[in-house]
């Protein structure tokens, strides 16, 4: 008897479960259509989005060919000079090294607000610097002493001598460093690099430029 009265309860339960599932997938109920109208809402926007993505792919790979083959018949140093003309930029100086190893400003040498005597650079004007140094080691020594280029804030009459920024390397190749201050008229800066006999001479891989940015 306790066998019998239970079968009519899991019978019940299974029973108004098909009943439930049936009158939601009816085509008829409103919960069934409203999800359909959902989907195709959805499929819809997946579509456009697609599209839409699609379209601005196409563009970047044009901008993208533009813009490399402008790289390709202008050459590096156009690259590297073309942000001067920016409004923020007060000032600006590219330094080579020439066949002495010295750091010289090639002609024709158009900054104004920043001088260089025996390699190193005077500030004639406070406000915010940065400084963009790349130098190329072509080879290592076998030595214990690894690459490094220091940028240095020389002693004055009111500050001591400090390291600014330093850049070490493990191997030849490039070594880049980029550093923002705030420099005060009369300060001067310095560049020293060890192993300094061999790093490249090529203007396009061993320099280093400063821009006087308009933060006032």
């Amino acid at each position: 008897m306790s066998r019998c009265s239970f079968s009519p309860i899991v019978t019940f339960h299974t029973t108004a479960h098909t009943k439930l599932v049936t009158e939601m997938t009816s085509s008829s109920h409103p919960w069934f259509r409203l999800l359909i109208g959902w989907c195709c809402l959805l499929s819809s926007a997946l579509l456009i989005v697609t599209v839409y993505l699609a379209n601005l792919h196409k563009k970047s790979d044009v901008t993208g060919n533009k813009e490399s083959n402008t790289t390709e018949n202008n050459g590096k140093t156009e690259q590297r000079i073309d942000f001067v003309h920016d409004p923020s930029v007060i000032d600006y100086i590219r330094l080579i090294r020439d066949k002495e190893k010295d750091w010289i400003c090639p002609q024709p040498c158009e900054s104004n607000l920043v001088s260089l005597e025996n390699s190193t650079v005077i500030v004639r004007d406070s406000g915010l610097y940065y400084f963009h140094v790349q130098v190329y080691f072509q080879q290592i020594p076998q030595t214990n002493e690894v690459p490094t280029v220091t940028l240095i804030k020389n002693r004055s009459n009111v500050t001591n001598s400090r390291r600014l920024s330093e850049v070490k390397g493990n191997g030849p190749g490039s070594l880049t460093m980029i550093h923002l201050v705030k420099l005060c008229k009369g300060e001067s800066i310095s560049l020293n690099i060890n192993q300094i006999k061999d790093i490249s001479g090529n203007d396009y891989d061993t320099y280093w430029e400063i821009i006087l940015f308009n933060n006032k």
